[in-house]
């Protein structure tokens, strides 16, 4: 993927956004079964379809090195190639054991860089979600570096209190009672890297390479986007690991990694798998020109309020 075969600079209005949310409800997949239901299954390439570069020979033919070993060329190319890009996150994540609704998130991610003139361009996010309805128009805000390494957040919902604006420790225990990773590793940069140090972390460990099965998926499509899957399963349940199954979704235009979903083993024999998290980056447009006004607290297209708001200081009076 380079410059020239990305999409053009091109804006969310929210009207585009909530279609594309209505659309999203229909068009990621909502079952284990539903992942891969269009795709064909492809045999593996060479010898148990393992390659690898690790120095011993069950590392080099765990099955995870191959997603390895693609995921680095990807955190590589993205961290080169890629300066920011805007998109619509869908997340569902499964916390203190409750599978939680689907969350629908306007998300738009600059990557730190330094420009030619030596100005340092840091890391920022903002997302606004779109749904559901309990935490809708929530807004949250965070630019490494700045306001004293705190995220900027509003409530969402309905209500007197939805515009109510916090500023949080993005690590603490507040900021990750919805979400089961920081705001800090969002996006897909942060995708790519996490299966580098997780599959690592597993070949490290792993003293049972052979009880995985690996299989590639092509043409599985995500909200209409024509993917190639790797799926990862363990044949065996352990006590100690509970991960039976993860799959990571690979734009094929873009070739980045778009989708990704972990599960756990059936809580009964012959039931189906237990998701535990997965995220899917649809509509995605790659190099739109994000800039500071992106990552702004006052953007007048956004309802955070400073301390200095009297409306912000009598709504949270009232919640106090």
């Amino acid at each position: 993927m380079t410059d020239a075969r990305m999409p053009g600079r091109r804006c969310i209005s929210p009207p585009i956004a909530l279609r594309v949310a209505a659309l999203c409800l229909f068009a990621v997949p909502t079952s284990f079964a539903q992942d891969v239901q269009q795709a064909t299954r492809l045999q593996p390439a060479g010898e148990g379809g393992r390659a690898g570069t690790f120095a011993n020979d069950w590392q080099s033919t765990h099955p995870f090195a191959d997603v390895v070993r693609y995921a680095e060329g990807r955190r590589e190319h993205l961290a080169a190639a890629v300066r920011d890009y805007q998109c619509l996150l869908v997340k569902r994540e499964r916390l203190a054991g409750h599978l939680q609704p689907h969350e629908y998130v306007e998300l738009k991610v600059r990557h730190s860089r330094t420009e030619d003139n030596g100005r340092a361009i840091p890391f920022a996010v903002y997302l606004k979600y779109l749904g559901p309805s309990s935490i809708k128009g929530r807004e949250v805000l965070y630019v490494e570096g700045e306001n004293n390494g705190q995220l900027i957040a509003t409530k969402g919902g309905g209500g007197p209190l939805a515009n109510v604006t916090l500023t949080l420790d993005p690590h603490s225990d507040r900021a990750l009672q919805s979400s089961l990773y920081p705001i800090t590793e969002i996006g897909i940069l942060n995708l790519a890297e996490r299966l580098v140090v997780e599959g690592r972390e597993q070949i490290r460990a792993d003293d049972r390479p052979d009880e995985w099965d690996i299989q590639h998926f092509e043409k599985a499509k995500i909200a209409d986007r024509v993917c190639h899957c790797i799926q990862l399963r363990r044949t065996r349940r352990l006590a100690e690991d509970s991960l039976h199954t993860m799959r990571v979704f690979i734009d094929e235009q873009h070739a980045a990694p778009v989708r990704y979903a972990m599960y756990h083993w059936p809580v009964e024999e012959g039931g189906a798998p237990v998701l535990m998290q997965e995220y899917t980056y649809t509509n995605l447009q790659w190099n739109v020109g994000l800039g500071d006004s992106d990552f702004a607290r006052n953007n007048p297209d956004y309802r955070f309020y400073t301390s200095s708001d009297t409306r912000s200081a009598t709504t949270a009076a009232t919640s106090d």
